[in-house]
């Protein structure tokens, strides 16, 4: 049994027991200790990237399955919709996104893991949107002036979308990321409006963009998804 105090503790937790522990939070929708958990598996993913000895391929990859089985449990509670009923009023929920951002940098060389991220992103974002009356005025100050916990579209452009090439389908979960961030309720946060401008100037954005259309989307429908998001952003193409 794992606890998460409202502090937002860390579990104690091993990567063997992770699985029972996500399932008991996803029954219960207590998408705190689910969250908790992520972060633990990012923990442990950094700790493991800065030790340079002979066993961080084998100590980096037993949290592998728990921090992808977390990311799927939270993307279902959000996408279920019953996380709005439960906690909206206690906790304004853009703050969940910073434990998938921090955990996409953690893993960003995980393919499966980088996928479940980029889905959670937009299921939040959505999510968000369609209880955005709930947000009171001072949430919505909050939000602006919420700091991120990592720069998360130099994450999306400049490290995923350039490893991933071949992976057609985490260029469309990335595309999608980026909209939604682009246009849900999150899009009036300062520091976010900041970094669309940073990589819209450099070209960065547009580049990746034409790339994913171009060459690396495979299905013809969801070519479409770049155009999608350089429309919300107000580019061209």
């Amino acid at each position: 049994n794992m606890s998460v105090s409202s502090d937002n503790k860390e579990p104690q937790l091993d990567p063997n027991d992770a699985d029972e522990a996500i399932e008991e939070a996803e029954e219960k929708c207590d998408v705190e200790t689910i969250l908790a958990i992520i972060n633990v598996t990012t923990d442990e993913a950094r700790t493991a990237a800065n030790e340079v000895d002979d066993n961080t391929e084998e100590k980096e990859n037993e949290w592998t399955d728990a921090a992808e089985s977390a990311l799927y449990a939270f993307y279902r509670l959000m996408k279920s919709g019953r996380v709005a009923e439960n906690t909206y009023c206690t906790v304004p929920y853009y703050t969940y996104l910073d434990p998938v951002f921090s955990a996409l940098d953690a893993w960003q060389h995980e393919e499966a893991i980088v996928e479940a991220a980029l889905g959670c992103i937009v299921a939040t974002c959505n999510d968000l949107d369609k209880n955005g009356e709930m947000l009171t005025e001072s949430d919505i100050n909050d939000l602006k002036e919420h700091i991120n916990k990592c720069d998360i579209i130099a994450v999306i452009v400049t490290k995923i979308m350039p490893k991933f090439t071949t992976e057609s389908s985490i260029q469309e979960q990335a595309c999608l990321a980026l909209e939604a961030l682009a246009k849900s309720t999150y899009s009036v946060n300062t520091e976010l409006i900041e970094l669309f401008k940073h990589y819209i100037n450099n070209g960065l954005i547009q580049k990746q963009l034409i790339l994913a259309r171009d060459e690396r989307i495979t299905n013809e429908r969801n070519k479409a998804y770049p155009s999608r998001v350089a429309r919300v952003l107000d580019i061209s193409i």
